[in-house]
């Protein structure tokens, strides 16, 4: 759980914001409140998958098509290092030995079929191939993968993976698994969704997830007026470094200023009134 609170205390921005509502007759709350959805859009940009850098000042990436192939093969790899398909094992027996290859190919696949995981086990250990090595069990539903994660939500290397029986329900668990990319930035975008309307850039493989996220509008409070978005997805300040973090709110910071300068030069030049 990740908790990020938006307020002013500079004085210049205070008095521009003051300005500002002023002249468009809204509350400098109601001006804060409206940038919700801005803010959650930079910090689930932020948030891991990151991809390579924006355009927009050098700040981390994760909106982008190739992010979410970064996150997606993360998935793929981290599953690969708790399993085995019995048709990569096939595959490598086929092109091992020529005929007799193939046979054990046959065999193998046969035994596991049956069940037999003992005379599967056999099989391998006589072919002479890496994954004899390996040890041979029935398909556990992804139990063993989900216990192998880390706080962040990864597979350590180094370990020794599993031949599993069902090459057919590996593929779903993992096809499953790769849908689930873009999850933890999902918490902010739900929680700025209480607020406000969501900004259109923010992608499908992003908002399409139930994440867990809360806000808090404080935006009433006339000494303080602020508002506080909590991404609960249970590991979100383990994937997301302070480095992130503060980018985040900095470019957030920076677009609002930028915007109200704008909007204040417009007022001074008299292109609003």
């Amino acid at each position: 759980m990740l908790a990020v609170t938006m307020d002013i205390f500079e004085a210049p921005m205070i008095e521009r914001m003051k300005r500002l509502a002023m002249v468009t007759n809204r509350s400098v709350g109601e001006i804060i409140r409206e940038r919700a959805p801005t803010l959650a859009r930079y910090l689930a940009t932020a948030t891991m998958p990151i991809a390579g850098l924006s355009r927009d000042g050098g700040n981390a990436d994760g909106f982008s098509k190739a992010a979410e192939t970064l996150g997606k093969k993360a998935v793929t790899r981290d599953i690969g290092r708790v399993y085995v398909s019995p048709k990569t094992i096939t595959r490598t027996l086929s092109e091992s030995n020529g005929e007799k290859g193939e046979a054990m190919a046959k065999g193998f696949t046969k035994f596991l079929k049956k069940g037999d995981l003992q005379s599967a086990k056999a099989i391998l250990d006589r072919s002479g191939i890496a994954a004899r090595q390996l040890t041979i069990v029935q398909w556990d539903g992804g139990s063993e993968h989900r216990k192998a994660r880390n706080g962040r939500g990864r597979v350590p290397s180094g370990r020794k993976p599993q031949i599993t029986t069902d090459a057919v329900a590996l593929r779903k668990y993992s096809d499953m698994r790769r849908k689930n990319v873009g999850f933890a930035k999902g918490g902010w975008i739900n929680a700025a969704a209480s607020v406000g309307a969501l900004p259109k850039s923010i992608p499908q493989w992003v908002k399409r997830h139930a994440s867990p996220g809360s806000a808090k509008d404080m935006t009433s409070d006339g000494t303080n007026p602020r508002f506080e978005l909590t991404d609960a997805v249970n590991y979100m300040t383990a994937i997301m470094g302070e480095k992130y973090l503060i980018q985040a709110t900095e470019s957030f910071d920076k677009s609002m200023r930028k915007e109200i300068n704008i909007v204040c030069g417009k007022i001074a030049r008299g292109e609003i009134k």
